[in-house]
C-alpha cells in the first residue's frame, strides 16, 4: 500500500502571538530579558542547579500524572517519540527516528525508531517498549492521565526491534502532536505503574536519586544517556510554596532559576542583581470553568442566563491591565498560540457589562442563591479568583463563597461532581494544537471531568477535528467548538499568561517551551 509522510500535514500550521480582552489587539512579545548588569560568579559542573517548585508535585509516572510540577520533573526524566520545537511551531523526532508514514487510507502509520537508546536502569528501549507504553495508556484500569493519546489506535504491531505499526480507526491529524506529550513518555514493559510514583525509569537525561516528599527532588545526570552531555550534572527541586520566600531564595542565591514568576512580584524579581528575568510567549491559558447540572448549586447553574450574567460580570481588560503587560487578554478559549484559533474568536462569547449582568441577577431573583468559587493557594490563581468574587458581588450575587485548596487537593476537588459551581483552571497546551485542549478539558467522555461540559454537538466538532488529516477543515472545527462552547457560557477565558521566569546570571540558554515545560539538558554554563 503506498505511503506518505504525514509531517507536514501534523505540523502547526500557524503560530500567531496575538489577543485581546476588548477588541483591541495586543502583541506578545519576543523573548525579553530584564537583567539588572550586575556580575555573578561563574558555575562550575559540580554545582547543583536549584529550581522553584510553587507547589508539591503528585507523581512520577508520566502516563498518569499531568500536573504542572510533576511535569517539571518528569520531562527531565523521560523521553517522547517526538518534541515540540523550541519556538513551539513544528516538532521534531525524538526517540522515533522519523516521523510516521501513513497508509493511503490513513488507517495505519508506521514508526521507525532509535536503536541506541536505554533505560536508566540499563533496559533496552524497542518497538516492545512502545507497544506496552500505548497498551498502557489505552488501558481503562491504568488510569491514564490523557487516554486520548491513544484514542485512535485500535493495536500496535510490532514489525522488528525498532519498528512499529500503529493500527488506526480513523486517520489521526494529532498524532504526531499527542506523541510530543510528556503522558505518551515511554515507560519500561518491566515497570510497575505505582512504583514509577516515586521511582520514575525513563530514558531522559536525568534520573532521580533523592526525593523527600513535598519538600525536595534530587535529581543527577543518566549515565545511560543516549543524547548529549548536559553542562548541568545535578539538579536540585525544592517546593518553596510561599511566594516572598521563594523570591528570597532568588536574592540570597539559593535559588538559581524560578520557573513561574508570580505576576504580582515582578517588579521585586527585576531588581533581584544577578538575576536575569525573562518575558516570552506561551500557550498557556487561565480560563474559569462554570459547572451545569453538576455544580453545588445546580439549580442556578443550569440557568444559562444566570451564568451569562456571571460572565458580564467580569472586567477581564481591566483585569489585564494591572498585570501590567505580563499577560495578553483574550476572548478566545483557545490561545493565539495555539493551532486552531481565529482572530474571529475574539468577537465570540459575552463582553463586560455590568448594568446588564445586575438586570439578569434581578430577574431570575438569585441574589442570595450561594455560588462556589473553586481555587488553588497558588498566589496568582488565589488573586484572580478574589477579582471575581468581587465583580460577582458587584453584579449583586450577595453569596459567593471561595474554596481555596492546596494544589494536589485543588486537582482532585475539580474533577469531583457537586463539590462547586465555578473553578480558576490554568492550562498549558503542551502540544500547540486545539483538539489537545478541547478533548482533556471540555469533551463529555475524554476530558478530565474538570468542567462537566456536555453537549453532543460540541463533543462532534471535537471528534471531527482530531479524524481528519485536512488541516483547513481540522481549522474550521477547532473554531466552531470555540465559539460554541463560549456561546453555551461554560468557560469564560481570564487571559493568556506570558511565560515569566528568572535565573542565575551563571547560566544561559535557559529558555522554557511555549507550554511552559522546560528542558534543563539545554541549559548552559557560562563560561
Amino acid at each position: 500500500m503506498k505511503k506518505s509522510k504525514i509531517a507536514m500535514a501534523l505540523a502547526l500550521s500557524a503560530v500567531l502571538f496575538a489577543g485581546c480582552a476588548s477588541g483591541a489587539k495586543s502583541e506578545a512579545p519576543e523573548a525579553s530579558v530584564d537583567n539588572p548588569g550586575s556580575e555573578a560568579p561563574a558555575a562550575s559542573t559540580d554545582e547543583p542547579f536549584n529550581i522553584i517548585l510553587n507547589a508539591q508535585p503528585t507523581g512520577f509516572n508520566p502516563l498518569t500524572t499531568n500536573d504542572s510540577m510533576s511535569s517539571d520533573i518528569n520531562i527531565q526524566i523521560y523521553d517522547t517519540l517526538y518534541n515540540r520545537t523550541q519556538d513551539g511551531t513544528s516538532y521534531e523526532p525524538n526517540l522515533a527516528l522519523d516521523f510516521p508514514e501513513s497508509s493511503e487510507d490513513g488507517l495505519s502509520a508506521t514508526i521507525k525508531l532509535r536503536d541506541d537508546v536505554s533505560f536508566s536502569n540499563g533496559e533496552k528501549f524497542n518497538a516492545e517498549t512502545v507497544k506496552f507504553t500505548i497498551e498502557r495508556i489505552k488501558d481503562k484500569e491504568y488510569g491514564s492521565a490523557r487516554a486520548s493519546i491513544a484514542a485512535s489506535i485500535e493495536s500496535v504491531e510490532v514489525l522488528g526491534e525498532y519498528e512499529v505499526k500503529l493500527n488506526l480507526s480513523y486517520p489521526d491529524g494529532v498524532l504526531v502532536a499527542k506523541f510530543a506529550h510528556m503522558n505518551s513518555a515511554m515507560i519500561s514493559p518491566n515497570s510497575d505503574g505505582v512504583a514509577l510514583m516515586t521511582e520514575p525509569v525513563g530514558t531522559g537525561p536525568y534520573v532521580m536519586t533523592e526525593a523527600v516528599a513535598g519538600s525536595e527532588y534530587v535529581l543527577e545526570y543518566n549515565e545511560n544517556y543516549w543524547g548529549e552531555e548536559p553542562d548541568i550534572k545535578k539538579v536540585v527541586f525544592t517546593v518553596v510554596a510561599e511566594a516572598s520566600t521563594a523570591i528570597s531564595r532568588l536574592e540570597t542565591a539559593e535559588a538559581d532559576f524560578m520557573p513561574v514568576v508570580p505576576l504580582t512580584n515582578v517588579n521585586r524579581v527585576k531588581n533581584i542583581p544577578g538575576v536575569n528575568f525573562v518575558t516570552s510567549p506561551s500557550s498557556q491559558i487561565t480560563y474559569l470553568g462554570l459547572r451545569t447540572d453538576t455544580a453545588k448549586n445546580p439549580e442556578l447553574m443550569s440557568n444559562e442566563k444566570v451564568r451569562q450574567a456571571m460572565l458580564m460580570a467580569i472586567d477581564r481588560a481591566s483585569y489585564v491591565e494591572t498585570l501590567e503587560g505580563n499577560v495578553l487578554g483574550t476572548n478566545s478559549i483557545l490561545p493565539s498560540t495555539v493551532f486552531g484559533y481565529k482572530e474571529e474568536a475574539e468577537n465570540y462569547g459575552y463582553a463586560f457589562d455590568l448594568e446588564a449582568a445586575k438586570a439578569a441577577v434581578a430577574e431570575a431573583g438569585v441574589a442570595d442563591e450561594p455560588v462556589v468559587i473553586l481555587t488553588s493557594t497558588v498566589q496568582a490563581t488565589q488573586t484572580v479568583a478574589e477579582y471575581i468574587q468581587a465583580s460577582l458581588k458587584e453584579a449583586g450575587f450577595n453569596n459567593v463563597e471561595l474554596l481555596p485548596q492546596e494544589f494536589a487537593t485543588y486537582l482532585d476537588t475539580a474533577k469531583q461532581p457537586n463539590a462547586f459551581d465555578l473553578a480558576v483552571l490554568t492550562w498549558a497546551n503542551v502540544t500547540g494544537d486545539g483538539t489537545e485542549f478541547f478533548d482533556p478539558n471540555l469533551h463529555s467522555v475524554n476530558s478530565s471531568q474538570r468542567v462537566q461540559y456536555k453537549n453532543e454537538a460540541f463533543d462532534q466538532y471535537v471528534d471531527e477535528s482530531r479524524e481528519t488529516m485536512d488541516m483547513d477543515v481540522r481549522l474550521e472545527k477547532l473554531d466552531a467548538a470555540n465559539e460554541l462552547a463560549l456561546k453555551d457560557a461554560v468557560v469564560v477565558p481570564l487571559y493568556n499568561p506570558f511565560n515569566t521566569f528568572a535565573f542565575s546570571e551563571k547560566y544561559e540558554n535557559v529558555t522554557i517551551l511555549p507550554g511552559t515545560y522546560f528542558k534543563v539538558q539545554h541549559f548552559k554554563l557560562v563560561k
